[in-house]
């Protein structure tokens, strides 16, 4: 499994559109332990993933913009917002993704053309990611634990419906 979440965080990190939290959570589910250590293998995933398309975009700016475009949910709009937090808060920004649902590609392809270097970048990503997959393992462990093994289906279903629910939601709200 710890190939998996490097995998999935490294693909999150380009060109997939699923959040590795959804594997961590589900593994939390069961071991909080064996959640806590996929968390370090997807953010090592992502931060490869973001010095790939930082790389990309120092390269070609247009085309790896282009490339992120291409994914789906990501929208124009997420590109200006994250240049705008950019001009705010220089390698910072990255922190603001999470909470604007603005994916973290985004922000590694337009790190460049903000006069951001890629070691402050990576540095930030690191909170940037970690925070979030930390947070939510330790949420679907509580739950996982407060459930109690006799209502282990209880929590898959509850695991399930929260990510359909979840995704719906922000995928409706994404828009053109």
């Amino acid at each position: 499994m710890p190939a998996l979440a490097f995998v999935w965080g490294l693909a999150e990190g380009t060109a997939f559109f699923l959040l590795p939290d959804t594997l961590l959570t589900a593994t939390a589910l069961g071991s909080f332990r064996k959640a806590l250590r996929q968390s370090g293998w997807a953010l090592a995933g992502a931060l490869v993933a973001g010095a790939v398309m930082f790389s990309f975009a120092r390269r070609d700016p247009d085309g790896a913009c282009a490339f992120v475009l291409r994914v789906p949910f990501v929208r124009s709009g997420m590109v200006d917002r994250a240049d705008a937090d950019f001009k705010q808060k220089g390698a910072l920004a990255v922190l603001r993704g999470p909470a604007r649902g603005i994916p973290y590609k985004v922000y590694a392809v337009r790190a460049p053309g903000n006069a951001v270097d890629v070691v402050p970048f990576l540095l930030a990503s690191v909170p940037a990611r970690l925070l979030r997959f930390l947070l939510m393992t330790a949420g679907a462990a509580g739950v996982s634990r407060l459930l109690g093994p006799s209502r282990r289906r209880a929590a898959w279903t509850l695991w399930a419906v929260l990510w359909v629910l979840g995704y719906g939601q922000y995928w409706a709200g994404v828009g053109p």
